[in-house]
């Protein structure tokens, strides 16, 4: 696989994250039955960070040398989004805080 693929594959596992961990919130409200409608702002901020970690761990994985991490399949696909979703959920809770 080339390069460019598997920075694509990479960094999007990370917004899929990104959007799965923005996804359970307003499923979560919904259940509850407050207002469960989509803020795009959300969103925008939860695909950015996914964005920027992917990123990242892509350049981690060209400095350790290793792109035998390649996600090459949807069991691979589905295995990097479930990894990258604690990191989504820290990023979120650290850049997103509400102000008291």
């Amino acid at each position: 696989m080339t390069y460019e693929i598997v920075a694509l594959t990479t960094i999007a596992a990370a917004i899929v994250a990104g959007i799965s961990w923005n996804t359970l919130g307003i499923w979560t409200k919904w259940r509850e039955d407050e207002d469960s409608s989509i803020e795009w702002s959300r969103v925008k901020k939860n695909v950015i960070i996914g964005a920027i970690i992917g990123i990242i761990a892509y350049g981690i994985q060209i400095q350790a040398g290793d792109p035998s991490v390649v996600i090459a399949s949807i069991n691979a696909f589905v295995i990097a989004v479930v990894g990258f979703f604690p990191l989504v959920v820290v990023a979120d809770k650290i850049f997103n805080k509400k102000s008291e």
